[in-house]
Order: structure tokens, then sequence, then C-alpha cells
């Protein structure tokens, strides 16, 4: 799960870069597995170069750090993809901010997962990606709340950013 920095777009940028860097490291690491029966005090663990990353990110589809954590590495790291836009190509993220109170722009995508395009198919894996839209609550609850009639019964992985402030 990943939460990047909201208020500074300099230390969210860096952090973009960390994890660049931790998912570099991490395919080096693949490459150049321990050798058996090093001196090592531990056994080596199996290590994979395929990453996913979910969670509030912070800025929206169009942010040049998000387009940064995307790009191509040029060393044969694989690259990070947008699994709503694997899923939905040439669709606009669903809002996931400022949903009800735009008192900090207007309601927009900050919520994405990524991951490394081996990753799905490593894990024996197919994504279904569905969205909650905001409707009127049920009962008492005051406000908005989510549209879950039209999800699938079963679910292996849900990430929700809210609920929505009242």
């Amino acid at each position: 799960t990943t939460h990047l920095e909201y208020s500074h777009t300099k230390i969210r940028a860096a952090q973009v870069e960390s994890l660049r860097e931790i998912h570099r490291l991490a395919h080096a690491r693949v490459q150049r597995p321990p050798l058996e029966g090093g001196v090592a005090p531990f056994w080596p663990q199996p290590v994979t170069a395929s990453a996913i990353l979910c969670g509030d990110f912070n800025m929206p589809p169009h942010d040049p750090s998000k387009a940064r954590l995307e790009e191509p590495f040029g060393d044969g790291t694989p690259p990070f993809v947008d699994l709503w836009q694997k899923a939905h190509p040439g669709t606009a993220h669903p809002p996931s901010f400022c949903l009800f109170d735009q008192t900090y722009g207007p309601a927009h995508c900050c919520d994405f997962v990524v991951a490394t395009r081996e990753w799905l198919g490593e894990h024996g894996l197919s994504a279904e990606m569905h969205t909650a839209p905001l409707v009127e609550s049920p009962g008492d609850w005051p406000g908005l709340w989510y549209d879950v009639h039209h999800l699938p019964e079963r679910i292996d992985l849900l990430v929700i950013d809210g609920p929505p402030a009242w």
C-alpha cells in the first residue's frame, strides 16, 4: 500500500524516485541472485522483479510524477503499468478525491493501482476493476455513500478511499 505526500510536490516527486529505485534494485537483485552455499548467516530467499503498488498517490492522473513512475527504466527493469488504463484503455480514471467536498478542487482521481506487466501473469491472476459511485446513503447515514449493488459477490482485493466526509 502506498500513501504519497499531499502538500509538497517536491517531496512527492522524491518519493516516486525512491519507489522507482527500490523497484530497480529488486530487479537487479533478481538478475544476480546470491550464490548457493555463500557465507551469509541465512538461506537465500526467493525474490521477484515484479511488483504491485496501490493506494493514495495524492496526485491526479496527469501529474508529472505519475508519468515518471510509469516511465521505462532503460535497463531492463519492468516498468509500472496503470492497471485502470490497462483494463479501460482511453477511459478517464474515475474520481476518488474531492467527491463530497470541493474545497481543494473539483472531484478527480488520486488513487491508483500500478503493477509490472508480469505481475498478474506470474501469479496466475486476472483482474477486473470496478468503481462504486457515490449515491444518497441508505437509512439514517448522513450524506453520500458508495453504490455497491453492481459489484460482484466475490471480491479478492478491495481498495477503498473513504468514506467521504460530511
